[in-house]
């Protein structure tokens, strides 16, 4: 979750205003300050390719850009899709009329429409991510020089976006890595997302336009930190939740076969493996759940980095996908793999089944852009907390 101060999430509880400021960016540089807007909404997901997309509603037709071309009249205050940006926040305006903001991203403009006459003008927008994907390797491009799965990434964020900010919070993402290559056309951000999965990690832009590679999130490594109650009842930020469960997708076993393309021996093949074996499991392979496993084949990890690497994919897929749709009171400073501790009512009902608050890792979630909208959070991997 993006830092604010402590009253900011305490405020989310009680009385407060909503404050949307939406800057048009050329360039680095800010060109058109404070559009005035009709609504929108950013969404976040971890599933997705492009983690951020904006979609929004401008009201003034004149930012429409004229002429023959697009860019034949640009003059720095009209939109446009030659690598303009806009810059989303929201915010809280406190009772005492101060105002505390948080981003929701930068967005590269991809499509507007809408009557140049009369407005408004439908803006689609997506994360820092689409340079990249839009920029695929121009020659043949391998690992061969790169001394860990983080210095590859870095050097090839900044040969595609060279102002690319780059961090890494992983745990493996400092360890070497086996030699991999890529065709000349190939994606170059799919790529990039094959490192990071190799290290047991993933990556993507965040609110702020950084870069970032980290370990994969997860709840059920110990007493995981949530970062946001949501609940019911008086001052509570919980509106409704929907949840399933299914088998589909969830395994016991996991094989990652990593294919030696840079050893003595080109036919090298080695692999790791992790595989639930507690007895008092219920999904313990060859349990009653059955021999269920997961095979990943790589060529950009090392032996170490395979066995962190299973690890991190057996925690992932051995979770019964449990997932809970919760709508909830907006909390523009959520971001997907946060882990959120949500709390329905704690005691024991008329059945006698008692209540715990759950943690959950977010997946998704929609931030409207206006005062009357409501978030809606998708989330997997629910347990009692303790």
């Amino acid at each position: 979750m993006h830092p604010t101060s402590p009253e900011f999430l305490a405020a989310l509880t009680t009385d407060h205003g909503c404050v949307v400021r939406v800057d048009l960016i050329h360039e680095g540089a800010v060109t058109a300050a404070d559009i005035p807007i009709v609504g929108g909404t950013v969404t976040v997901d971890a599933q997705s390719d492009i983690r951020r997309s904006l979609s929004l509603e401008i009201a003034d037709p004149t930012m429409f850009p004229g002429g023959n071309s697009a860019h034949a009249n640009w003059n720095g205050t009209l939109l446009g899709i030659e690598g303009q940006e806009l810059y989303v926040q929201r915010g809280i305006r406190f009772t005492d009329g101060t105002v505390e903001m948080v981003p929701l991203g930068f967005f590269v403009i991809t499509d507007i429409r809408g009557d140049a006459h009369t407005g408004p003008l439908s803006v689609t927008a997506q994360g820092r991510e689409y340079l990249i994907k839009q920029s695929p390797f121009d020659f043949p491009t391998n690992t061969g020089l790169a001394t860990s799965p983080a210095a590859f990434i870095e050097a090839q964020l900044v040969e595609a976006y060279p102002t690319a900010e780059f961090v890494n919070e992983s745990t493996y993402g400092t360890y070497g890595l086996l030699f991999a290559q890529w065709d000349t056309g190939e994606d170059r951000w799919s790529a990039l997302c094959e490192v990071a999965k190799a290290a047991g990690a993933e990556l993507f832009c965040n609110a702020s336009g950084t870069f970032v590679l980290r370990d994969i999130p997860q709840t059920n490594t110990g007493n995981s930190p949530h970062v946001w109650d949501v609940s019911t009842g008086a001052n509570g930020v919980l509106i409704s939740s929907v949840r399933g469960l299914s088998a589909e997708g969830v395994f016991n076993r996991v094989v990652v076969e990593m294919d030696s393309v840079g050893s003595d021996d080109p036919n090298a093949l080695s692999w790791a493996q992790r595989l639930i074996d507690d007895p008092d499991d219920p999904l313990r392979y060859g349990g009653p759940f059955g021999k269920r496993t997961y095979l990943y084949t790589t060529d950009v990890t090392t032996e170490l980095g395979a066995i962190h690497t299973a690890g991190e994919l057996l925690r992932s897929y051995s979770m019964p996908h449990r997932t809970t749709t919760l709508t909830t009171i907006p909390n523009p400073a959520l971001d997907a793999g946060d882990c959120i501790r949500v709390g329905y009512q704690e005691g024991v009902d008329s059945t006698g089944y008692l209540y715990f608050p759950e943690l959950y890792i977010v997946r998704a979630v929609t931030i409207p852009l206006s005062v009357e909208g409501v978030s809606e959070i998708g989330t997997v991997d629910g347990r009692r907390e303790g």
